[in-house]
């Protein structure tokens, strides 16, 4: 069973409180994240968006730190795409240029100022009338952890071995197991699992809720939309996220829930607390795929040896053979071949009112709406290194 115990805990914005220290000591960690989506094997479109924010200027990542996006948008025709690249824009501009020294305040703001911006545009354009989409939001401020959720997209907390989901659902199912009318395991496939009760843009105010804790040296964050929850068991995330860099993690949970239907768009972004300077651990197996096959590489430093030992033998046995010293034919070496996995990324750009800079602002960003794309934004934002 998860460790409850270990989460985050709930707690509200408060306007008046004190300010929160904005240095409260330098992390014993690094964070290596990554964020990719899928279209999945039933949809036609992309309507998920996701973005990794890290400002370069060493003066507001200390103030705000590195900010987590997944947003699952929903509406006729393009207007889930259109709710959740505004919320990704509205939350990341209002966010990092917020006043206020505390960060649970500033996502309070980022999240009330992107609901009105989508709700504004809902009602003035009658395509994108009933557009809304959820979202969650994760920082990570040197050892500490401010959370968000509004809908049915989620944050979980893998630390020990264990996973907590932090967030909890704003879904009808998720309001009947509260209730005690269903089990979790009957909401899990219930025909009413996909109505959610709140989403950004669907009224002029929204209601998201917070949680607060500290982060420690290797816990992992998983964000993601309920394209992959809806697929893949929280211990099989777990399993995935536990055992495989972000990368590797996201791109395998992504598989999974493609395996197993692929219904929705999916979405899955990986923040991992590693040592400073630590080298990416090997791959764990997919489950229910046993061990993992990776594609042969030769051992180049021997093969060169191996090559060169070779070549002087063949030249020597080719100038006897002219010398009429020894009689016979000289088979030619065989070539090595070598095959590479890679992961390759697309390039987009964003347009400047999709992703309007803040002034004065230096964020570092990825942003992806397909699987591994990472758009470059406005001018003040530069492109992560992940």
């Amino acid at each position: 069973m998860p460790d409850q115990s270990r989460q985050p805990t709930p707690s509200r914005p408060n306007q008046n409180r004190g300010p929160t220290p904005s240095s409260p000591g330098a992390a014993p960690f690094t964070l290596r994240s990554v964020n990719l989506s899928d279209v999945g094997r039933a949809r036609d479109h992309q309507e998920d968006a996701s973005g990794i924010f890290k400002p370069s200027d060493p003066a507001l990542l200390a103030r705000r730190g590195e900010l987590f996006i997944v947003a699952d948008g929903m509406g006729g025709h393009n207007a889930g795409e259109v709710a959740s690249q505004m919320a990704l824009s509205e939350l990341q501009r209002v966010y990092f240029s917020d006043a206020s020294p505390d960060p649970q305040a500033a996502l309070a703001q980022s999240l009330q100022a992107a609901n009105q911006a989508i709700y504004q545009l809902s009602r003035a354009d009658a395509r994108q009338m009933g557009m809304g989409t959820t979202v969650a939001m994760a920082v990570v401020r040197n050892q500490e952890i401010f959370i968000s959720n509004v809908g049915d997209s989620r944050v979980y907390l893998i630390r020990s071995g264990q996973i907590s989901q932090v967030t909890r659902d704003h879904s009808w199912v998720e309001e009947q197991v509260r209730a005690g009318v269903l089990t979790p395991e009957q909401a899990h496939s219930h025909p009413q699992r996909n109505i959610i009760t709140r989403a950004l843009g669907t009224g002029p105010t929204v209601e998201p809720e917070f949680y607060t804790g500290a982060m420690q040296l290797g816990d992992i964050l998983v964000l993601c939309s309920d394209g992959l929850t809806g697929h893949v068991a929280d211990a099989e995330i777990l399993l995935l996220a536990g055992e495989n860099p972000p990368r590797v993690a996201a791109q395998r949970l992504i598989e999974l829930a493609n395996e197993r239907g692929g219904s929705d768009n999916i979405t899955a972004l990986v923040v991992r607390a590693e040592p400073p300077g630590a080298s990416v651990p090997g791959a764990a197996p997919v489950p229910g795929k046993g061990p993992v096959n990776r594609p042969s590489r030769p051992p180049y430093g021997l093969v060169g040896a191996l090559v060169g030992v070779l070549a002087g033998v063949a030249l020597i046995a080719y100038l006897l053979l002219k010398s009429g010293g020894i009689q016979g034919k000289i088979t030619p070496m065989p070539t090595l071949t070598g095959t590479t996995s890679v992961v390759t990324s697309a390039a987009a750009t964003i347009s400047p009112t999709m992703l309007p800079s803040a002034t004065g602002l230096n964020v570092a960003a990825t942003v992806t709406t397909v699987a591994s794309v990472e758009a470059t934004p406005p001018p003040g934002v530069g492109t992560a290194t992940l």
